[in-house]
């Protein structure tokens, strides 16, 4: 009898984790697109958000919300300024951090959406350094 109840218990968790790689997997186009194009465009923009001149380079972050049996994502893939990105990513970090476990799809993807997260991040200050210190005074 307990043997049944534990192999049900194992069944059953196999299938959720099953359930939440699916969406997983097919996300992971889309962010391997997101990465590729946060690579190839580092070219300096107007920030969107401010609207000025200063150097503003794309920035790739996601939030992620669990809702029981699901998950939502937001997504934010825009060229921005310096003071905006940081605002960006701890608003982001922060509602990941908060909202993100609250699924059964949150418990895997919310470590992994923080990293990634903070990689975008990394990436984007070292391409703003690069441009930087490139421009010519």
């Amino acid at each position: 009898m307990i043997s049944s109840i534990t192999s049900a218990a194992l069944l059953i968790i196999v299938f959720i984790l099953f359930l939440g790689t699916i969406p997983a997997l097919i996300l992971w186009d889309h962010r391997q697109q997101a990465r590729t194009a946060t690579k190839l465009s580092q070219d300096i923009q107007p920030c969107t958000l401010c609207h000025e001149q200063r150097a503003g380079l794309k920035l790739h972050q996601t939030a992620l919300t669990g809702l029981l049996l699901a998950a939502n994502y937001k997504y934010f893939n825009n060229y921005v300024c310096p003071p905006h990105a940081r605002a960006l990513y701890s608003q982001f970090q922060q509602h990941t951090l908060l909202k993100g476990w609250w699924s059964l799809h949150g418990f895997i993807r919310t470590p992994i959406t923080l990293l990634e997260n903070l990689s975008y991040f990394k990436q984007y200050m070292q391409a703003l350094a690069a441009n930087t210190s490139n421009t010519p005074k």
